[in-house]
């Protein structure tokens, strides 16, 4: 079992085509988030579906890959 509780690693995504933040909880359940900057009234969101090729999304299967090579899990 890992030692931490949640990581999160923020990266330029394609897809969305701005900056989002991958996050992954100890149990290595997964979670995209963003912030849309420059349109007044922003907030944090999750990403719906048609922006996101979901948990199956490559960069998000390369962070998870990289944490469990690191615990020693893969």
């Amino acid at each position: 079992m890992v030692n931490w509780q949640v990581t999160a690693k923020t990266i330029y995504c394609e897809s969305a085509g701005e900056e989002v933040t991958i996050i992954i909880k100890k149990d290595w359940s997964v979670q995209c988030t963003g912030y849309r900057s420059g349109q007044e009234g922003s907030s944090n969101r999750a990403y719906t579906p048609a922006e996101c090729e979901g948990l199956g999304c490559s960069r998000i299967s390369q962070y998870r890959d990289q944490l469990r090579a690191e615990e020693g899990l893969s």
